[in-house]
């Protein structure tokens, strides 16, 4: 479920927490010029301008398939950030990190967003992914959580079945969600028919994919309010002491955008 609006609770912490707060209060936002990162953008900053953080740069013209961030960065630099979000690909993600490093800016609060939980930003970044501190509702599928989270293991040994060698990102993540939840409405409803399929999604009012994602409710669209935050350390993705397993739930919150 994502209603119009953006999660609030993990950012309640970073703006609480004193390894991040300066990053929130000279925060950077860019975003890709598509119709749909522009409004997801908007949901975001004004989500989080809600609880007290402070955007000193915006960019909502650059390009999806090859931004330059030259002008960007030295513009970012001179306005004293030191927090970043960008909704993009894992490896635009690490060019930018890259970029900011090269220039010799120094992040606290390097959020992007969940999609830069790949070995592409990683790679790409090189020594950029210092500051790196990234939130999501889902449990750390590329593997690191495979011990803790059975299904991880499940989702990692298909996914590496059909795709020898790859790595798993956010979008195979919600696509196995998304077939769990598929399959639960059919055991629900009690036939493999359409009529049956909706019936049985009605009763689901609480959904978390055994363990692969945050609980969730489908049947009111109320999004998930735990989370987990992750950190970049010596080239790999762990835990943030915050979250050190499972999810957290406190602080938690969602903003809805007015007039939705």
């Amino acid at each position: 479920p994502n209603p119009p609006g953006f999660t609030t609770g993990p950012y309640q912490f970073f703006a609480s927490n004193p390894a991040t707060r300066s990053g929130t209060q000279h925060l950077a936002m860019l975003v890709e010029n598509t119709p749909q990162t522009i409004v997801t953008g908007k949901w975001e900053q004004d989500a989080l301008s809600s609880i007290g953080y402070h955007f000193v740069f915006t960019d909502t013209g650059l390009s999806p398939t090859d931004p330059n961030f030259n002008g960007d960065v030295q513009k970012m630099k001179n306005a004293g950030v030191t927090g970043v979000i960008f909704q993009a690909t894992g490896q635009i993600l690490g060019q930018l990190a890259n970029a900011m490093n090269q220039a010799g800016m120094t992040l606290t609060f390097g959020n992007y967003v969940s999609t830069a939980y790949d070995p592409a930003f990683i790679q790409t970044a090189g020594p950029g992914t210092a500051g790196t501190v990234l939130e999501q509702q889902l449990a750390m599928y590329e593997g690191q959580d495979a011990a803790a989270v059975p299904m991880v293991a499940t989702f990692d040994q298909w996914y590496s079945r059909v795709n020898p060698g790859q790595t798993p990102d956010i979008y195979a993540a919600y696509g196995w969600l998304a077939g769990m939840l598929f399959a639960e409405g059919l055991n629900a409803g009690g036939a493999p028919t359409r009529p049956a399929l909706l019936r049985g999604l009605q009763q689901i009012t609480s959904f978390n994919g055994a363990g692969l994602a945050a609980p969730s409710d489908p049947v009111t669209k109320t999004p998930p309010s735990c989370w987990i935050a992750i950190d970049v350390s010596n080239g790999k993705f762990v835990r943030d002491p915050a979250t050190p397993s499972g999810f957290r739930c406190s602080p938690s919150g969602y903003y809805r955008e007015p007039g939705t």
